[in-house]
């Protein structure tokens, strides 16, 4: 098992209100971390507005370079000009990768894939908001 914890992300030059809604750059309706964000993430008083979304984390990573708004990222999606960002929003939950397999057979495409899931794991951190 591992555990990757994300963060909020923005670009440095993104001047965020200090009261009103924080802009947000969303994933689709299915993505577990939005609805995370937009339910529980709230709960400390910070008021998010979806100002884009995007199914793809390449997207919301061009969207926060661009200075569009804020976006809940994993470590590997961060960019030099990116920043995570903490005091707005309270700390997501880590996500963790399971993979279970049969004691007995050995599957050498399974090995294959633990592996490539470690190393992919181990490169790069954590889901963080970013600006």
């Amino acid at each position: 098992m591992q555990r990757r914890v994300r963060a909020g992300l923005a670009p440095p030059d993104l001047a965020l209100p200090a009261d009103g809604p924080i802009p947000f750059l969303s994933f689709d309706d299915d993505c577990f971390y939005r609805r995370w964000v937009l339910d529980i993430g709230q709960d400390g008083g910070a008021l998010l507005e979806t100002v884009f979304e995007c199914s793809s984390a390449a997207g919301i990573a061009a969207a926060v370079t661009g200075s569009l708004g804020v976006a809940l990222l994993s470590g590997r999606h961060l960019h030099p000009e990116m920043e995570v960002i903490g005091d707005r929003l309270p700390q997501p939950p880590a996500l963790a990768y399971v993979i279970r397999r049969s004691r007995k057979a050995r599957n050498p495409a399974l090995d294959g894939l633990i592996a490539e899931v470690e190393a992919e794991v181990a490169r790069k951190g954590g889901l963080s908001l970013a600006a």
